[in-house]
This record gives C-alpha cells, structure tokens and sequence, in this order.
C-alpha cells in the first residue's frame, strides 16, 4: 500500500522503478565437471547484481514515505551499488548522490553521472556509511542503507525475488531442483534470499553455498559461529567480502561458505570463459536468451552490447575476480559431486560489472 502522504506520485514512482523489470538470463552450460546453470545478473539495466537490492529498498522507502518527490537519495558506495542507485533513482524522478572512496575508479564515477547522479569524496572511507547517513541527515535526504537486513524491503518489493524469478526459469526449462545455489557473499542478500527460498520450497534436497574472499569477516563467522566478527581488513576480490560481517548476512542459512584466494578467483574465471566457448552450451533462458549476454559479462567485450534486452551497462567494466570466486567455488563442487557420484545440477548467480579499486575493494560494495 502506498503512504497516504505521499499521494499519486509515490504509485507512479514505484511503477517507474519496476517498469523495465525484465527477468535476467539463465543459462544452461553443459560439459566436465558436470551441469552448470548460470543467472546472468548483469543484464539488469544498470549491469549490477546490486540493481535487485536497490530497486527493492528504494521501493520500500517510497512506499513509507521516507523518500517523497525531490528527496535526494544517499548512498555510500564506490562499486557497482552506486550506479545501481543513481540508474534508479533516475527512473524515480529523484537526485542522487553517492560518497565515493578516492580510489574509486573512474568509470564508475562516470556511470553515476551517465545516470544522472552525482558523487563526492568520503572523508575517511572506513566511515563512509556514516558520512552518507550523516550527509542525507544535513541536506534533507534520504540515506539507502544497502548493507542493511532487507528482507523486509524484498518481500513488499512488488516484482518477483531473484529466488522466486530463477526457479519460474527452471520450472519453464523442465529443470529439476538444483542440488546447490552458489553466490558470492557482498552484503550477503543474495545469499539469504536463495537460503529463504529453498528452506521454504525445496527442502534439503538443496543446499546453499556462499562463497568469499581472503581476510573477509564472512567464512570465520560462519565457521566460529561469531555473528559480529571482524577482520579490519580489505578484500582482495572486488565486489565480495567485507572486514566485518553486515546485517544482511545470515550464517544459518548457508550449508556452506568457501574461502577463495585471489589467484583461485582468476583460475576460476578462466575456467567459466572455456566452457563458454566448448561449443557445449545451451540456452535454457526463461526470456530465449543464449549464451552471447554470459560471454559479454566473463570478457568484458562488447561495449554494452550483446545484451537480449538491448540494454546495457554502456562498457563499464568485465566480468572480475567476484564472478572469477565463484567460478571457482562452482567447479570445485561439481568436482566433488562428480566424483562422489551425487546426482543434480549447480547454479551459480553471477553478474558484476563494475571496475573498481582493488585496494578499497572491502570498502565500496
């Protein structure tokens, strides 16, 4: 239901921001070690894993009435979450501004203001999130907290989750229920949204792996059971891992989290661009696409192009080192399987595009 305080214009932001809400590729790559699926997540509009997230939050604030027309909309993000604010912010009529690390790279900056946003340097990155929230205090705004549980904001979220949309994908291909759901931990959504839903509909027959990058927060709590641990330290892996664990991340609902190092990540990708190329691949895509969209993501080729939904992230970046992690994680476990003779599929989500500081990758997801 939309805040009675906001009137007509919240009804029509929130059909703006779900209006393009096409489902994204699923992808069926066969050949060894085993069946692979992958969700191709970069074919959102703004190229980002992080698009599902924050359209769902920025729905949630506009349908409370936290954010009304001419609100600014706050973030602090130097990575892939920050064009993801400014695209939909654009699509709700509202300005936006993103605190940026100083090693953020250029062509993120350049994406935020392709959508029409703006950015600005965080003082001490560490605190970035505190500077945002402290910023959308100042001048009126709106801070979008995308580390926050939004578990809340994904349920009252009126499009399919990314759960519900990938097995109406499955279903549609004649696809038995995986035996494992694969996702690299960032703010840990993803993963809690894939746990949810096979807890609820699938039963133990699937399990859930989250996988993360060297000196993350992540893979000691879930292994120590600490829920606040912290490492201080940055990750390696852009668009995976945290030095401390975030709200989001729910340690119980994951079978498995899988530590991988920065060379491992690169293996990994070299690995996913072969089996694009094996000539062993079908399309299984809920929305007819094939492979081409995959092929953009892994090499970064293409300038926007070769996306079935014609729209593209305009070259901002190749698939990295996160989509590398958890290549890895997923040829590590379809290895196993093989060997063990356990009989199903894998599916890995996958899809972030944006180029980013290595050095501050722990700090601008």
């Amino acid at each position: 239901m939309v805040h009675a305080e906001s009137g007509g214009w919240a009804a029509d932001a929130v059909r703006e921001l779900c209006a393009d809400a096409d489902p994204t590729p699923l992808v069926r790559l066969v050949g060894p070690p085993g069946e692979l699926y992958v969700k191709d997540e970069s074919a959102h509009p703004s190229g980002t894993l992080k698009h599902r997230l924050v359209r769902a939050l920025l729905c949630e604030a506009v349908l409370d009435g936290a954010v009304r027309e001419g609100t600014t909309v706050v973030m602090g993000s130097g990575g892939p979450a920050a064009v993801a604010g400014a695209y939909c912010a654009r699509r709700a009529g509202l300005p936006f501004v993103a605190l940026v690390p100083a090693t953020t790279s250029p062509a993120v900056r350049e994406s935020v203001e392709r959508y029409g946003g703006r950015w600005r340097i965080a003082s001490v990155p560490a605190d970035m999130q505190d500077e945002a929230s402290g910023l959308a205090d100042k001048i009126g705004g709106h801070f979008l907290d995308h580390f926050a549980d939004s578990e809340r904001a994904i349920a009252r979220c009126p499009l399919p989750d990314l759960a519900e949309e990938l097995y109406g994908q499955l279903a549609e291909a004649g696809a038995a229920n995986p035996a494992w759901l694969v996702a690299g931990l960032g703010t840990g959504t993803t993963t809690a949204t894939l746990g949810r839903y096979a807890r609820r509909r699938c039963g133990p027959g699937t399990r859930v792996a989250g996988v993360d990058a060297e000196h993350s927060a992540y893979f000691p709590a879930w292994a120590s059971g600490c829920a606040d641990y912290t490492t201080g330290l940055p990750s390696p892996i852009p668009g995976i891992g945290r030095p401390r664990t975030e709200p989001a991340f729910r340690p119980e609902l994951l079978d498995l989290v899988i530590p991988v190092a920065e060379d491992a990540a690169a293996d990994g990708l070299r690995w996913l661009r072969a089996q694009t190329a094996n000539g062993k691949n079908g399309s299984g895509n809920g929305n007819g696409e094939g492979t081409g969209t995959l092929a953009v993501t892994l090499t970064g080729a293409g300038k926007g192009k070769g996306k079935g939904n014609g729209r593209g992230s305009a070259g901002w970046g190749g698939g990295g080192l996160a989509t590398g992690a958890v290549g890895w994680a997923v040829r590590h476990l379809l290895t196993r399987m093989r060997e063990s003779a356990a009989p199903g599929s894998v599916v890995m989500v996958t899809g972030e595009r944006a180029a980013r500081s290595r050095s501050a990758a722990g700090l601008q997801a």
